[in-house]
């Protein structure tokens, strides 16, 4: 992404903290701290990149959006729905998030936010999922 002044001249050296993604104003995710943000400062054409795993919890099929010192850019939102083991966004996954996995697991309708395999249906596979990462915490 390239960040911008209000002339639209880019801003070189922007802090790296200050760009993240987040959910697109639902609450659906809770993010770790420095859990989604820009992978440097921008370089001298106001550049800079998002790359990487996500750290947090929670789940969301609404889309992601671009926070640039802590205001929503303007625009849509990018078409990217995520998920975790920790699907209470509690910030650990535990007993509560194998409570919500387990009403998921018995509901014959899919429900992406236990669908830890993306492959398109809860199953064994996702219940290893869940158990390699229970206890996990942000660090």
């Amino acid at each position: 992404m390239t960040v911008r002044d209000a002339n639209t001249d880019p801003i070189p050296g922007y802090p790296f903290q200050d760009i993240w993604l987040d959910d697109a104003g639902t609450g659906d995710i809770s993010l770790c701290q420095g859990g989604s943000t820009a992978d440097a400062n921008t370089d001298a054409a106001g550049v800079t990149t998002i790359s990487g795993t996500i750290a947090g919890g929670g789940w969301t099929q609404s889309g992601m959006q671009v926070y640039l010192a802590g205001t929503p850019l303007a625009g849509p939102t990018l078409a990217i729905e995520l998920n975790s083991c920790d699907i209470n966004g509690d910030l650990v996954v535990n007993v509560g998030d194998i409570g919500d996995f387990a009403i998921d697991f018995a509901d014959p309708d899919f429900e992406f936010r236990s669908d830890f395999v993306p492959d398109g249906v809860i199953n064994l596979a996702d219940i290893g999922e869940l158990a390699i990462h229970n206890g996990e915490r942000c660090p």
